[in-house]
């Protein structure tokens, strides 16, 4: 039996604080070449200033002071690409903790000739219920009835009309009525196994093995693989 792990637990990349690579790249990039040009100018008019008119001391000691300053950016940008690269890396250790891992969520579900179990949010109202099986399109397959208060339903792959689904990706209406009058309909949950993980620009994706891709914010509870 796998145990249920609360989300809290494992850890997520700060998305909202990370800088791209390539802007620090790019940016010590033109600070070398500022660089690069600055030192060339100071050399060549040390070279040919006038002997009996030499250069100011208090201006040069001004642009040696503005030499110091643009190579000590430099360094700086170094050590911060040196920082962004052991940032990324702890980024990517976080994220591999999600593959493998059972997540529950509304999403597609692979039938494999077990049992899958679904959860529901209970309705007082409802006098009938009936669990509708889709494909991926979202085309019914075939229906069963439910109990309609239930919180737990389990589905042996039976389609209601004396056949079994082959093994593949399905998805889960739940209908509910009152009175004969149908209720809204509800979407159940059910775990599946993360396959990808995906980091975007401001959250995390989840790809599933039922080929749905959910934000991370969208799973109810994790487990441990199967």
């Amino acid at each position: 039996m796998t145990d249920v792990i609360p989300t809290s637990s494992i850890s997520t990349p700060n998305i909202s604080q990370a800088i791209p690579e390539s802007s620090s790249q790019n940016s010590t990039t033109a600070l070398a070449s500022d660089f690069e040009t600055f030192l060339n100018l100071l050399t060549a008019q040390l070279e040919n200033q006038d002997p009996l008119e030499p250069l100011e001391s208090t201006e040069f000691v001004a642009q040696l002071a503005q030499f110091s300053s643009v190579e000590q950016q430099i360094a700086t940008n170094d050590a911060l690409s040196q920082m962004l690269e052991k940032l990324d890396a702890t980024a990517t250790a976080e994220l591999s903790q999600w593959l493998g891992r059972q997540v529950e969520a509304q999403s597609a579900l692979a039938f494999k000739g077990e049992p899958i179990q679904l959860t529901t949010q209970p309705n007082s109202q409802a006098d009938e219920a009936r669990l509708v099986i889709t494909n991926l399109a979202g085309v019914p397959l075939g229906q069963i009835p439910v109990d309609p208060n239930a919180t737990e339903i389990t589905w042996d792959g039976t389609l209601g009309s004396g056949e079994t689904a082959d093994p593949g990706l399905y998805r889960f209406q739940l209908e509910r009525f009152s009175g004969g009058a149908r209720l809204p309909i509800e979407v159940p949950s059910g775990f599946a196994e993360v396959t990808e993980v995906q980091l975007g620009s401001d959250d995390v994706q989840l790809v599933l093995d039922g080929q749905d891709e959910i934000s991370i914010t969208e799973i109810q509870s994790v487990r441990s693989g199967s």
